[in-house]
C-alpha cells in the first residue's frame, strides 16, 4: 500500500486514481488502472482501453478574478437535476442520473463548498459546474 507522503509527492504520477479510492476498491481480475506513462499497446490483447482524467490543483497561489458577468455559487441538493444534466450535456459518452449525482454527496469525500455552478448574470443562465472530492486524510 502507497503511504501519504509518497502520494502527496506526486499524487498523479504514482497513482491514477484519487488516494481515497485505492482504499477502498478491489479492483476487479479483468481490468488494469495505470497511469498513461505506465501504457503499453500489448495491454490491449488482454484489456479494454477506457480513458479517464484528473485535474490536480496545488491549492496555492490561487489568483481572485474578477467576474462582472458571472458569479460561481455553491451548489445545494436542489440543483442535482442541474448538475446532472450539465454533466449530461458535457459528454457524449456516458450519462449520470440524479440519483447518481446524489449518491455522490453521501461518500466520505463529499464537501459541499466544492460543489459549484456558474451562472450568468443577466439572463440566469447555468453556464456550467464544478465537483469535486476532498480527501480528509491527505487533505
Amino acid at each position: 500500500m502507497l503511504s501519504i507522503n509518497e502520494y502527496i509527492n506526486n499524487p498523479c504520477r504514482v497513482l491514477s486514481i484519487p488516494y481515497w479510492k485505492s482504499k477502498i476498491i478491489t479492483t476487479p481480475n479483468n481490468i488494469k488502472i495505470l497511469h498513461d506513462n505506465e501504457f503499453d499497446s500489448s495491454f490491449l490483447q488482454e484489456y479494454d482501453d477506457v480513458q479517464f482524467f484528473r485535474l490536480y490543483h496545488p491549492l496555492q497561489n490561487i489568483n481572485r478574478i474578477n467576474l462582472t458577468d458571472i458569479r460561481i455559487k455553491t451548489a445545494m441538493s436542489s440543483d442535482i437535476p442541474i448538475i446532472a444534466d450539465v454533466i449530461n450535456k458535457s459528454y457524449t459518452d456516458l450519462s449520470v442520473t440524479n440519483e447518481q449525482i446524489l449518491g455522490y454527496t453521501k461518500t466520505n469525500v463529499y464537501r459541499d463548498d466544492l460543489w459549484i455552478l456558474a451562472i450568468e448574470n443577466e439572463t440566469n443562465t447555468i453556464l456550467g459546474c464544478g465537483i469535486a472530492d476532498y480527501d480528509r486524510d491527505v487533505k
